[in-house]
């Protein structure tokens, strides 16, 4: 063993012998000498000697309480073994200035001589402009870098340039700072300063290691530092970009705020360059607030895109949706931003809101980002919903259309890229659900229901309550009536052939079908109450996941008997109804792949 004492002990003599604190723990060393013991000691443990050396000029018995002393101290993490420590190649005089940052390295972790060194031999390029450029540069150089190169605009050179003397803190220091882009074979970790995330694209594979800094407005965004796949800067200010309408602000990356933002990217670089911190393992954002200087870290889903992916008629959405749609949920940089109650009324009906992303920037800057509804007997059930039509409306955006393979048939189809108005809404037959059977139902429900709308004036007074024969239909019936809603229906099942209604109340028409009339009077009736419950439009139509969300039927949706009837329904009315897998992100793909459209054509 060689015994090096933690730099953060302290210890005192006490009545019992002497006490001994540290950041690692606390203990006490009886005896009436232990404190001498400890104070001759702890000049020697320093991690530079043997503790074979240390005890042989002494006599049997101290021997035997100074190896007490030392295996007391280790047991409580308050002494550490250098003997394994790697070999380093820090000169004296490095060992000297920089004894508070390999002493911080050894807090974390063993080997700091040798894992500061690496941070020492590091070769470290900076792009960018402006003061956290500037005050990146001199934090890095005070925390210990060595190989720096520097690329900004020549008018920042020469301030560059005096900010780099008064950083330097060694003469082995080599810093060079110019207009020219230094950026090449060699460097190890590349640092990039922008107020474009365009810029910070072309740069984000420049390195085999980066960390990045996007200012702008109100706030600035910092990436993790690491090796560049794992960084993923790519999909960080893709999903960032998703979401538009940055607050703008000047004037703010004055006094110390440049340098705070500057001291999160230095600290990550030692952390990632010494090893004292774990490794990138997914993407990550720290979002710094210009006018608080607080800081909020956000996890962005990667992003990915596969040509063309394998459908598999087998995927089926698992049990516990809602649970797993909550990482991608995030108002920044989230696939879905909002996604929880608002202020909707939750009696009787829950009710759940939810805004979608645009990363693909087909929408205007100036749109309101996408919104759907979801609800149903319970708030899970309601977030489950929602959580479908946002995901189905977000792939909308993604899929550019184009040659396709019919769900239904299995031909090659040309389906069109959707039309994109403002305020977007997924057209019809763009679904969710938890199997590619159910999430087809969905889409050429809708379409039945928009060809049933032209029947909706037929509707009239009637007792609806005779004709119900569901105990859950019947329920939601009971509902409307004592909230003194006027409901007008009609039975509009001789139109396509399939089960289906007319709904009227307070200016409200809807009409809704499925396989089963239960299911028909269910959906309508859900939706007139949401309705009424809300007191303002929601989005209710068009449909965008089956009526039942249970137990997900897997296999072709050609096998499925409510894709039958349906698609059979939409033939009689010289409907075609073609429907495809959406193309969305590898991620949100494995979240949810039963993401579909369905188009119709007059025969």
């Amino acid at each position: 063993m060689r015994p090096r004492l933690r730099a953060d002990v302290r210890y005192v003599r006490s009545p019992d012998g002497v006490y001994v604190h540290g950041l690692a723990g606390a203990c006490t060393l009886t005896g009436s000498a232990s404190y001498e013991w400890l104070d001759r000691l702890a000049p020697f443990l320093t991690g530079e000697h043997v503790l074979g050396d240390l005890v042989a000029p002494l006599a049997p018995d101290q021997r035997a309480v100074v190896e007490q002393v030392i295996n007391a101290l280790f047991d409580q993490r308050l002494l550490v073994d250098a003997l394994d420590d790697e070999p380093h190649s820090l000169s004296v005089e490095e060992r000297r200035v920089y004894a508070p940052e390999i002493a911080f390295v050894r807090y974390a972790v063993d080997s700091a001589e040798h894992r500061f060194g690496r941070l020492r031999s590091a070769r470290i390029v900076l792009l960018g402009a402006g003061p956290v450029l500037a005050a990146l540069v001199a934090a890095g150089l005070h925390s210990g870098w060595r190989l720096v190169r520097v690329h900004a605009p020549a008018d920042e050179v020469d301030e560059l340039r005096i900010v780099v003397r008064g950083a330097m803190r060694d003469d082995a220091q080599d810093v060079r700072v110019g207009a020219e882009p230094p950026v090449g074979a060699g460097a190890d970790l590349v640092l990039c300063v922008s107020d474009r995330a365009g810029e910070l694209v072309e740069t984000a594979r420049q390195g085999p290691a980066v960390g990045q800094v996007l200012v702008g407005g109100t706030e600035a965004w910092v990436t993790a530092v690491g090796p560049a796949d794992r960084v993923a800067a790519e999909s960080c200010w893709r999903r960032l970009g998703a979401w538009r309408g940055a607050e703008a602000a000047d004037g703010l990356l004055t006094g110390p705020v440049p340098d705070v933002v500057a001291s999160h990217v230095a600290l990550a670089c030692f952390s990632y360059l010494t090893g004292i911190a774990d490794e990138v393992g997914e993407p990550l954002l720290t979002r710094i607030d210009l006018r608080d200087l607080t800081a909020r870290t956000h996890r962005p889903r990667r992003w990915a895109v596969t040509a063309r992916p394998e459908v598999r008629m087998q995927d089926v959405v698992a049990d516990g949706l809602h649970e797993r749609v909550r990482p991608f949920v995030d108002e920044r940089v989230g696939v879905l931003g909002r996604w929880d109650e608002d202020d909707l009324p939750q009696v009787p009906l829950a009710v759940c809101r939810a805004t979608v992303s645009d990363p693909g920037a087909v929408l205007p800057a100036w749109a309101p980002a996408p919104s759907v509804t979801g609800w149903g007997t319970d708030r899970d059930e309601a977030r489950v919903r929602a959580a479908l039509a946002g995901l189905a409306t977000y792939a909308s955006l993604i899929d550019p259309g184009g040659e396709r393979v019919d769900l239904l048939t299995g031909k090659g189809c040309a389906v069109p890229g959707v039309d994109l108005r403002v305020p977007y809404r997924a057209p019809v037959g763009v679904a969710a659900g938890r199997s590619w059977g159910d999430a087809v139902t969905a889409g050429l429900r809708a379409h039945c229901e928009v060809l049933l709308a032209e029947h909706g004036d037929d509707v009239r007074r009637a007792d609806l309550a005779a004709e119900v024969r569901d105990e859950r239909a019947a329920g939601l019936l009971r509902l409307l009536l004592a909230a003194d809603v006027d409901l007008m229906w009609a039975d509009l099942g001789r139109v396509l052939g399939v089960p289906a209604f007319a709904f009227r109340a307070g200016g409200v028409s809807i009409t809704t079908c499925a396989t089963t009339a239960a299911e028909a009077l269910r959906d309508g009736l859900e939706r007139l109450l949401v309705h009424w419950q809300c007191g303002e439009p929601v989005d209710t139509v068009p449909t965008r996941w089956p009526v039942e969300i249970a137990a997900p039927r897997p296999g072709p949706p050609a096998d499925d008997p409510r894709c039958q009837a349906l698609a059979a329904a939409l033939s009689r009315a010289r409907r075609t109804p073609v429907a495809i897998a959406l193309q969305a992100d590898d991620e949100v793909r494995a979240l949810a792949p039963c993401l579909v459209r369905v188009v119709v054509d007059d025969d």
